[in-house]
């Protein structure tokens, strides 16, 4: 069972939605994400200001991360990212199954992966800029 977290944040004058994932995890199961992705494009709805954030369990080029792209969602550590920006398993990382995903309104001006082992996986970090 998986499910998301949605808040919304209040910055200044504005309100950013944040979407907080992790999505079924094994590897051969890509259809459960599969069905699992459009309830977090509904939960996303098109709002402006919304950063969607989360384990998705799933490579840039798996069905369900085209899925999101498709939706109209930004891939921050794709358009700015490290190549080829692994995240998973954080003593050795080879894959990239962590994301930062934005609405296109947001602009990312900086995108970071740490290198630390604090986690099994490695943390993401963005700055972002509001409309």
């Amino acid at each position: 069972r998986r499910g998301y977290v949605k808040a919304e944040i209040e910055a200044g004058q504005q309100t950013i939605h944040l979407i907080d994932t992790h999505l079924h995890h094994l590897e051969p199961d890509s259809e459960m994400r599969q069905e699992q992705v459009p309830l977090l494009v509904e939960a996303w709805g098109n709002a402006p200001r919304t950063i969607l954030v989360g384990d998705m369990n799933a490579t840039p080029d798996s069905p369900e991360m085209q899925m999101l792209a498709g939706a109209g969602l930004v891939d921050v550590g794709g358009v700015l990212g490290p190549d080829p920006g692994y995240t998973f398993y954080s003593p050795a990382p080879d894959r990239r199954i962590d994301y930062i995903w934005t609405s296109p309104d947001i602009i990312p001006t900086s995108f970071d992966i740490p290198q630390t082992t604090d986690s099994d996986h490695l943390p993401l970090v963005t700055t972002i800029t509001l409309p």
